[in-house]
């Protein structure tokens, strides 16, 4: 295999594979062994605890993104991890790769398009054609299970876009380049765990909407036994903020996604790492997760609105307003995903974070 190749093999490993191939250091090729330790240079690894290594000092690479205030993306790491630090560096990350970001966004918007289909499909009747041949019991829980798989297949194509692009950037910020190939490959080396992954964030999900739920109602009943004044702006206000509180709470486990695709983490291990690397950044958290849910609420308001502007028949507004919503909608999932997977770099680089031993 040619150097460039090599290069290009090793940029989809994991730190940990990386390390079992230093191990085997000589038995590799001089071109092998000159692309494992460009890679392990650009990555940064502390490679003294495994085995001591020359690595020769990282050619600087024309192609390599530079920042008017610094002379790397790397320097960023030195600057302190406040809300403002980590949202501008993410936003302009965005900025000046946004061409490569843009094919990122296409498992989010295939397992959306699923949602919608099932929906319309929902709304044509496809009930009471089931519904001739499977008694009501039975009906319920049919299209129980299918709403949650078509939810659960979105679920994994957002989680999908979000593992590519915390590859992407991770790349990005080793002044390396987010190229599509790489980024998948990199996450389909890693799909068993990162499935499992998905269904636990997904069943987690689903157990904290159910408890913002039946405290909400559980709220309400309360109120109206007691004849409480003004309840019911109180009780739209809990029933508002619970799920928001709920949504806040998932944030915590945001990091396992690149915990497991860039630090080779396996489930279990990546959400107790993601818990505490979010440990006491309430603030930070609550600052990316509040700018998604407004962006969202109002590109779904937008969308509604020039739904329903358009001159088109009836039928037709439903698949429009349904594609204007996921198309500016993904735009805002991207610019947190960016965020997130920075803020898992910036804090497993100040809280040393490594591999373990397997």
């Amino acid at each position: 295999m040619q150097l460039q190749d090599l290069s290009a093999l090793y940029e989809t490993k994991t730190d940990d594979e990386l390390f079992q191939l230093l191990a085997d250091l000589k038995q590799l090729t001089p071109d092998a062994q000159m692309a494992l330790k460009a890679e392990i240079s650009k990555r940064r690894i502390q490679t003294a605890p495994r085995q001591a290594i020359e690595i020769e000092p990282k050619k600087p690479q024309p192609d390599a993104p530079t920042y008017p205030e610094q002379n790397c993306p790397e320097q960023a790491s030195f600057l302190p991890l406040t809300t403002g630090n980590l949202l501008s560096e993410a936003a302009r990350i965005q900025r000046r790769h946004w061409r490569a970001f843009a094919p990122f966004a296409m498992p989010a918007f295939f397992g959306l398009g699923i949602c919608v289909c099932f929906q319309f499909a929902i709304d044509i009747g496809f009930p009471l054609v089931i519904a001739k041949r499977i008694r009501p019991p039975l009906l319920y829980l049919v299209f129980a299970v299918l709403s949650l798989t078509t939810y659960f297949i979105a679920w994994v194509g957002i989680h999908l876009s979000y593992a590519m692009i915390c590859s992407g950037v991770t790349r990005i910020t080793g002044a390396g380049r987010a190229a599509f190939r790489q980024c998948f490959t990199q996450v389909y080396r890693r799909k068993g765990t990162f499935l499992l992954l998905c269904a636990l964030l997904y069943l987690i999900t689903l157990m904290l909407e159910t408890a913002a739920t039946l405290l909400s109602r559980l709220f309400s009943w309360t109120c109206r036994q007691l004849d409480m004044p003004s309840s019911a702006r109180i009780e739209a206000l809990v029933w508002f903020a619970l799920p928001v509180l709920a949504g806040l709470i998932l944030t915590r486990f945001a990091l396992a996604v690149p915990a497991v695709i860039r630090g080779g983490r396996r489930t279990a291990a990546a959400l107790f790492l993601s818990d505490e690397l979010t440990e006491g950044k309430w603030l930070l958290l609550a600052a990316v997760y509040f700018k998604a849910a407004f962006a969202a609420g109002v590109v779904v308001f937008l969308a509604a609105w020039l739904a329903t502007i358009i001159r088109t028949r009836v039928e037709w507004l439903f698949w429009i307003g349904s594609a204007l919503k996921i198309f500016l909608c993904v735009p805002v999932f991207m610019m947190s995903f960016v965020e997130f997977a920075l803020l898992y770099i910036r804090t497993a680089e100040r809280r040393d974070v490594r591999l373990p031993d397997v």
